[in-house]
């Protein structure tokens, strides 16, 4: 085995550990803002009862609509042009994090003039309105977690965790408090404010290791970005309004508590959007550096990603698929156990959202953030939006998950052919091929069969000696990549 490892070129076995050990440290800090996570969410949908956090919810969705104006594709821009950054340069440094704050700020003035502009002529109660725009106030208090790209780009994503961990247990303690004191939804809305304002000073805390920050105004850096962003912001726009809009959908077809009953399933299927994000922040660097002088590298990198990305993801889709009803009823009550049949449709999403992620991140190594992007979240809007207006009066929040995961997979099937006419490489799809059937069997299995013990063995014994015999992996670059030292 040693012999062997002396296929594997220093550097090489070098990035391999910095994308294992950036991405273990974020799945341990993960796993803990889960927690705390699914806590708080639990705490809250039990204090408010289906109505109250149906408001939490609606309020939750158009902040994150207004985010689309907020944020506008500045992060993932930001880490890409930090990444072409030699070390030593601070002064480049200090001009690429200014000019993100200044975006950044203005786009925040702006989404939230633009909700309040939205919100308030609106048939929802004074109270409701006022509770919708305190939340979008989020977006001001957090302005510095600009610099949370700093730690992207350099591979550095503990400091990340460690900012979000104290975010979660502060603001759990905060939601203590105020279930404790029986306080209204507003304050309970106050609380992600503040949680959120503290969230961001620790990232420009932790900055301090990288950078002294210096402000320093360039109009023609700005300017760039802001050209360089736009089609992010718009490809940002349309996914948002693509996994937010049913929510709104909902609300109109069948009520705050479908609204409610929905969100409840959609909360844990949230994570499998952070675990992707996780993933693809340890190796977006690595594969923004390859492209494209060294094509071949970034062909494998591409084709291990899909072939680990697949096997990894299909594991939590078949997890969340077994203990839905279980993690429903223990977190949400039995006043929610009619999520559970959403949730496991749901469950399909982890697979399909992580190599969708992969395959949009891959667009944007290869510099088709523009119109290919653009058309390929326009494309899956529209299908989503028709697909909800099919499903959602017939099957009611079921019919909002159906819809997400049938475009989910319609873009997985697209995505990779418009990569390829860009790079002339079409990555094996082999362990994609292999568990989403089987992932499918599962499903039908655990929707025909009443007994738990059997709904939760037989996917078990059924999905993971096919994963193990007949998914493509290499064990021995595993070996090496988890227990070896790299030669200096």
């Amino acid at each position: 085995m040693h012999k062997n490892s002396e296929n594997f070129k220093a550097e090489e076995l070098r990035n391999k550990k910095r994308v294992v050990g950036n991405t273990t440290i974020q799945i341990i800090g993960t796993v803990v803002n889960a927690v705390t996570g699914v806590g708080i969410t639990g705490i809250l949908a039990r204090y408010l009862g289906v109505k109250g956090y149906g408001d939490l919810s609606l309020a939750l969705v158009y902040f994150s609509f207004s985010g689309i104006i907020a944020t506008l594709g500045y992060s993932a821009i930001l880490v890409r042009e930090a990444s072409k950054i030699e070390e030593g340069r601070h002064r480049d440094l200090n001009i690429l994090v200014s000019s993100g704050i200044v975006l950044r700020s203005l786009s925040a003035v702006v989404a939230i003039l633009c909700l309040a502009i939205y919100i308030l002529p609106t048939s929802y109660s004074v109270e409701l309105k006022w509770q919708i725009l305190l939340m979008s106030l989020v977006h001001i208090v957090s302005i510095l977690n600009v610099f949370n790209f700093i730690f992207m780009a350099k591979l550095r994503m503990e400091y990340n965790v460690y900012a979000a961990i104290i975010y979660r247990i502060v603001h759990l303690l905060m939601i203590l408090l105020c279930v404790g004191f029986k306080t209204s939804l507003t304050m309970i809305i106050i609380t992600y404010l503040i949680a959120n304002f503290i969230n961001s000073g620790f990232a420009y805390w932790f900055s301090k290791e990288f950078i002294k920050f210096e402000f320093l105004w360039n109009f023609s850096r700005i300017k760039y970005l802001m050209k360089e962003a736009a089609p992010m912001g718009l490809a940002g726009a349309l996914w948002i309004i693509y996994y937010r809009i049913d929510i709104l959908m909902l609300d109109w077809f069948k009520g705050v508590s479908s609204v409610a009953l929905y969100n409840a399933a959609f909360s844990f299927v949230q994570y499998a959007f952070m675990f992707s994000s996780i993933i693809m922040v340890s190796l977006y660097p690595l594969m923004s550096a390859r492209f494209p002088d060294n094509p071949v590298g970034l062909n494998r990198i591409y084709q291990k990603a899909v072939d680990y990305v697949a096997i990894i993801s299909g594991i939590g889709s078949l997890l969340l698929m077994v203990v839905a009803g279980l993690v429903i009823n223990l977190i949400f009550g039995r006043e929610y156990d009619a999520a559970v049949w959403a949730l496991r449709i749901l469950s399909l999403i982890p697979l399909l959202i992580c190599l969708n992620n992969l395959c949009g991140h891959m667009l944007l190594v290869l510099g088709l953030q523009g119109k290919p992007l653009i058309l390929m979240r326009s494309f899956g809007v529209v299908i989503n939006v028709g697909l909800n207006l099919l499903l959602i009066p017939r099957y009611d929040y079921c019919g909002a998950a159906l819809a997400t995961v049938a475009t989910e997979l319609l873009l997985l099937l697209i995505v990779p052919f418009i990569i390829k006419q860009k790079i002339k490489f079409f990555p094996s799809p082999r362990n994609f091929l292999v568990i989403f059937p089987v992932l499918l069997f599962c499903l039908g299995f655990i929707f025909n069969v009443q007994s738990m013990v059997l709904r939760t063995l037989i996917p078990v014994f059924c999905f993971m000696p096919i994963v193990i015999f007949l998914c493509r992996y290499d064990r021995e670059e595993l070996w090496a990549t988890l227990c070896l030292k790299p030669k200096e």
